[in-house]
């Protein structure tokens, strides 16, 4: 199971890595302010002389409960006890739905596996579930927490080889993240006593698997590198050596190494300084897989590289520490009244990139140098991702909800998920992110605001990812300047307007225009798409302007499906009204456009005269008599069941279209 895009090129000159480099680079005497002890540091980089011989052996039937009598970390005392819970829950159902016999023994059913279909099984789910289950349970003195964790990752350490189709970096990652957290807070649990040198054994035999690690010289980026990039850190924090050539910890350890830095150090700073939008006179850098920049590969990445920061500790770069800092500036901006962050893209709305985004912005906001102001309005973005992970998705008897949508209906809302998805991995990462928050989070934090709590307008992003954010009184609303290119068949990726939200009398924020369902069936639009002369011609743009009132103006025009321009120069304006989003462009005389609105199945929606459709969520007026038909069954992250209301509207002359949404 892949949580990533793939690769994608990113035309950035870089400098030459030295392949005969066997040493770290020299360290530079800056220290983070949250860095581990140095007794710890030495411990985890050399060992401290903790013996890596252990009685070694599988775990026995009779070891359901390990009698080991946890203690509460000092981090309980110091995190706030809201987010503390929120833990607590993700990981509270876990233990009970393990599997307790057989060669199975210590895996984590599936509930996806009954709705997704035709994607293998989960590689890495306890391994990250393991590593966050011991992570929660012992800051909370949770044993049976613990014990589940220890069972998973036991179950990975022995596993026979050949079990799974491929190596996946987040496993590559999460068991030896979990070996140094064990080994320094729990040494003597029996479960790790049993099975560390099996643990050895796996760690010894981790092989490099992203593309850096194998073609040092990509000049390409996705977000399994930063995974990678944490799982090489924490393999040489665990003082251990390999005879294997091609192993991280052997043969490859030095080139391994020299990636990581360059990565960390380098590259990724690299692309902040190409990519980085000034906003309100602060840099802000979308850190996710160009061109598209989903956004919740946004959220995804930022936690990940202010944790593989962290791991780095004060081998850092004063420029990764700007560009963690433009990459959480950017969340701060995108983010919606509600914490919503992940609205247009692939896995959209996933439950991980949330509480990656809170370890983003809590370890931003311990860097020095940042200022106060700044700090409050990181942590004020935190609280506001783990506020809607908390009040919106939810935990199950199956484990956390991935998306709104399942927590609604599951086998429905499965249908506007991804192929990757699965329940004990993403809950796993989901958790692993909310811990690492934690270990950052002041149990009384100061908070700020966010971008979107203030009337401002703001473009972020470059290219063919650009897009806008509007606050105007209580209307939110977001507009891409135009569809991917290479996700062309997935409506998420859409042009336009694709998020509106209107606060209530209650000072509540309430979805209007519902998000893009997940449909890959062919080259799609919500529109407005030109119908003439046989043709069907899509909306694209290539510039977007704002306005101080609001208005966002994207230039652009028409095309088909295979690419052949029906009209350019057009003109779409997206404009905030009291109730929503008015959208106006240019029809010639004979114009026939097709827009669609999706609504809720149970909102009832109905055409409600020539010139209106609407449901208990949202009124769209039209200025030009329109024909509606209600079509399909579609998902999104969000809702579980929507139908389409497409909209033909003809121009009788030449005039501009105005469509009108707002809040009943």
């Amino acid at each position: 199971m892949s949580l990533g895009t793939g690769p994608i090129s990113y035309p950035l000159a870089v400098p030459a890595l030295d392949l005969t480099q066997r040493r770290r680079p020299r360290r530079r005497a800056r220290r983070w302010p949250w860095a581990l002890p140095a007794a710890a540091v030495l411990v985890a980089l050399t060992g401290g002389g903790i013996a890596l011989v252990s009685a070694g052996g599988k775990e026995s039937p009779k070891a359901d409960s390990s009698g080991y009598d946890a203690k509460p970390t000092r981090e309980k005392a110091r995190v706030p006890a809201r987010w503390a819970k929120l833990a607590a829950d993700l990981a509270a159902p876990w233990p009970d739905l393990q599997i307790k016999k057989g060669k199975f023994a210590g895996r984590f059913p599936d509930y996806t596996d009954r709705y997704i279909k035709g994607f293998p099984l989960t590689r890495y789910g306890e391994a990250v579930l393991g590593y966050a289950l011991v992570q929660t349970g012992a800051r909370e003195g949770d044993d049976r927490l613990i014990d589940s964790g220890m069972k998973a990752l036991a179950y990975v350490a022995n596993r026979p080889p050949g079990t799974h189709h491929r190596a996946s970096v987040f496993e590559d990652m999460a068991m030896p993240a979990a070996y140094n957290f064990i080994r320094r807070t729990l040494p003597d649990h029996p479960i790790f006593k049993r099975n560390r040198a099996a643990w050895e054994r796996f760690l010894r035999k981790i092989r490099p698997v992203s593309t850096p690690y194998r073609v040092p010289e990509t000049r390409r980026y996705s977000n399994h590198y930063l995974v990678e990039a944490i799982g090489v850190l924490e393999l040489l924090k665990t003082g251990l050596r390999s005879s294997r050539a091609g192993a991280t910890l052997g043969g490859k350890r030095g080139l391994a190494t020299a990636v990581t830095y360059r990565l960390l150090n380098d590259q990724i700073p690299g692309f902040a300084a190409q990519d980085q939008v000034r906003v309100r006179g602060e840099p802000t850098f979308i850190l996710s897989d160009p061109p598209d920049n989903p956004l919740a590969y946004q959220g995804f990445s930022v936690g990940f590289y202010a944790r593989a920061l962290k791991v780095l500790g004060k081998d850092d770069s004063p420029t990764a520490r700007s560009a963690l800092r433009g990459a959480v500036n950017a969340s701060l901006w995108l983010t919606a009244p509600d914490g919503s962050s992940g609205y247009f893209g692939r896995s959209q709305e996933e439950a991980w990139s949330l509480s990656a985004t809170a370890n983003g912005a809590e370890t931003a906001a311990r860097l020095t140098g940042s200022g106060r102001g700044r700090d409050r309005r990181y942590r004020a973005l935190a609280e506001r991702a783990l506020t809607r992970l908390r009040d919106t998705y939810g935990v199950g008897r199956e484990g956390m909800f991935i998306v709104p949508a399942m927590r609604r209906h599951l086998r429905l809302g499965a249908r506007g998920v991804d192929v990757n998805a699965g329940a004990p991995s993403f809950a796993g990462i989901t958790l692993m992110g909310l811990n690492w928050a934690l270990e950052d989070m002041p149990a009384r934090p100061r908070l700020g605001k966010i971008g979107a709590d203030a009337n401002k307008v703001v473009r972020l992003s470059k290219g063919e990812s650009r897009f806008a954010v509007v606050r105007r009184g209580r209307v939110w609303f977001a507009v891409r300047q135009t569809r991917s290119v290479r996700r062309k068949d997935d409506l998420r990726y859409d042009f336009g307007l694709v998020s509106l939200k209107v606060r209530g009398s209650g000072k509540r924020w309430s979805d209007v225009l519902r998000l893009r369902p997940r449909r890959v069936t062919g080259p799609d639009s919500a529109g407005p798409a030109l119908l003439r002369d046989g043709m069907v011609g899509l909306p694209y743009g290539t510039a977007l302007t704002t306005s101080r009132r609001g208005t966002v103006t994207v230039t652009g025009g028409f095309k088909t499906a295979a690419g052949v321009v029906m009209r350019r120069g057009v003109v779409f304006r997206f404009q905030p009204t009291d109730c929503g989003v008015r959208m106006v462009w240019p029809a010639r005389q004979g114009d026939q456009f097709d827009v669609s609105i999706f609504m809720r199945r149970s909102s009832k929606p109905r055409q409600l005269s020539p010139f209106a459709v609407g449901d208990t969520d949202q009124i769209v007026r039209f200025n030009a008599p329109t024909s509606v038909s209600l079509e399909g069954a579609y998902s999104s992250a969000v809702d579980p069941a929507l139908l389409r209301a497409r909209s033909l509207i003809f121009a009788k002359r030449t005039k501009p279209m105005r469509v009108t949404i707002c809040k009943p």
